[in-house]
Order: C-alpha cells, then sequence, then structure tokens
C-alpha cells in the first residue's frame, strides 16, 4: 500500500513539475505582460501549490501509520490458555479423543495417541488397566484389571497354573511356565540322568510386583495439563527372579499386551518354555 501511494506521488510531482515551467514561462514576459495575466499566473500557481500539499500529506500519514496484520497477541493468547478445565464433555467422546469444556466457554479437544475409551454396549467408556485384587474360576487370588474392552488376569506367584489369562468376548488364552525339573526327574533313565537345563531352575518364591507408571506424568505440570493427562491407560507387573537373574515383565496397554524376558547377565543355553492354552 506504501509503495502504490508513494509511486502515485512521484508521478504527480513530475507532471506538476512540467506546468510550473509553464507556468514560469508565462510569468516571464519582460514589462510587456498584463496586470491581468500576471494576477492569473499568481492563480494558477495558487491552485497547484494547493493540489500538491495534501496528497503529500497524505502519503506521509498513510506511510507513518501503516500497520502489520496482528494474529493475537501474546496476552490474548496467555488468556486463552489459563482459562481453567472445568469438565470432560463425555458425550463429545472419540475411542482417542477427550472434550473439555474450559471456564470461558470454550472447548478443547484433546487426541491421544493410543485409545483411552472403548466401546461398551454402544457407550464410549473410560479405560483403566489399574491392576486390583480379584479371584478366578477357580477362586485363586489374582490380579486383574479394572476396565478395557479385553480382560487380563495374573496370578499372584510365577508357578501359577494360569500365570496368565486374557479374554476378550468368548475367546481366551491362558498360559504358565514349565518347570521340566520335576518332568526330568519322574522321566530319569537308569543309564544317564538328563542334564539340569536352564529352565528347569524355576524360583517358585518369586512373586508378582505391581510396578507403578503413571505417577511420573504428573510432576512439572499445570492444572490443566494435569486434567487432560491419564494415568490408569496402561499398568505394567514384573516378576523378580523367576530364574537367577531373570526377570519377566507385562505390560498392560489399552489395544495391546506385552510380554518381556530381561536377562540380566549373559547365560548360556538362553531357553524358556511355557504352556499355552486356548478356549473358544
Amino acid at each position: 500500500m506504501n509503495k502504490n501511494i508513494g509511486y502515485y506521488v512521484k508521478q504527480w510531482r513530475i507532471k506538476h513539475t512540467f506546468n510550473i515551467k509553464e507556468v514560469l514561462k508565462i510569468t516571464r514576459g519582460g514589462g510587456e505582460m498584463t496586470i491581468f495575466k500576471k494576477r492569473l499566473s499568481i492563480i494558477v500557481l495558487s491552485l497547484f501549490l494547493f493540489s500538491i500539499l495534501p496528497i503529500k500529506a497524505m502519503a506521509d500519514n498513510v506511510s507513518n501509520g501503516y500497520v502489520e496484520p496482528q494474529h493475537g497477541s501474546s496476552e490474548t493468547k496467555e488468556k486463552k490458555e489459563d482459562s481453567k478445565i472445568i469438565r470432560e464433555v463425555v458425550e463429545k467422546r472419540e475411542r482417542a479423543i477427550k472434550h473439555f469444556l474450559k471456564q470461558d466457554n470454550s472447548f478443547e479437544a484433546v487426541i491421544y495417541p493410543y485409545s483411552v475409551h472403548y466401546n461398551n454396549d454402544g457407550k464410549w467408556e473410560d479405560i483403566d488397566n489399574s491392576l486390583v485384587e480379584s479371584t478366578d474360576e477357580d477362586n485363586n487370588n489374582v490380579l486383574e484389571n479394572k476396565n478395557n474392552s479385553y480382560k487380563v488376569k495374573f496370578g499372584n506367584k510365577i508357578d501359577s497354573n494360569k500365570l496368565v489369562s486374557i479374554k476378550k468376548d468368548k475367546y481366551e488364552i491362558y498360559w504358565n511356565v514349565i518347570n521340566d525339573l520335576i518332568q526330568s526327574e519322574a522321566n530319569e533313565s537308569t543309564d544317564k540322568k538328563e542334564e539340569t537345563k536352564f529352565y528347569d531352575n524355576l524360583n517358585k518364591n518369586s512373586e508378582i510386583k505391581i510396578i507403578e507408571k503413571g505417577l511420573d506424568k504428573l510432576k512439572n505440570l499445570s492444572e490443566n495439563e494435569k486434567k487432560i493427562t491419564l494415568t490408569k491407560v496402561d499398568s505394567k507387573v514384573i516378576f523378580k527372579n523367576i530364574y537367577n537373574n531373570v526377570d519377566l515383565t507385562y505390560d498392560v496397554e489399552p489395544d495391546k499386551f506385552k510380554e518381556t524376558i530381561i536377562s540380566n547377565e549373559k547365560t548360556n543355553n538362553f531357553e524358556f518354555r511355557f504352556n499355552l492354552y486356548a478356549k473358544n
């Protein structure tokens, strides 16, 4: 905008410079120019000066007063961010999205990189993989996750008949760790005793332990950040030293379940065996 106005003023001045010369030519005529012509020349010159001054002033004002477009001040942005979250709008839930109503009547949609809700008879429910005490169908004490589309249960000891069971709808799988030491002793040959393998030395005293995962997520967060941060969507358990310097961990996550065998030192004949069962 400034450039166009400046260009316009420049062209206007060139045009009137030519007129000034004509006026000066008219005013230079020696003593023969009549009073009428002199007065006419003064009037023309005055009109010329009058037409120039307003345009220059307008150009200067526009040039000095031009402001770049503003896309929101930092103060406005801070006020918007500081508006407190009042509650979640439950009816707007999606599988991986939560909507929150804020104090200024605006809404904040939070998209998570994993499922945070599961469909329970057409209604989106919060996923809560916190582990709580329960019992299985054989009345054994177990730990199970609270709310998800699948149910997982853990036996309290490494030698449980159902160390882990996972059930979804009418389908179920479960497994346990094979302790071949008993089988090896029962099948011992009179000629040669079978060599004891690494997986024969199962530590039956190894018990389950819950590892807290969500507490660290809330450190150094604002109140709004705490309200949108989910701490119960996953959990983790560990069986320490199921064999010498070997740990077994399980991660319960919104959409998946993970088993990890951790060897804390180098070992030979690294082999583990499980019995796996399936229903339906």
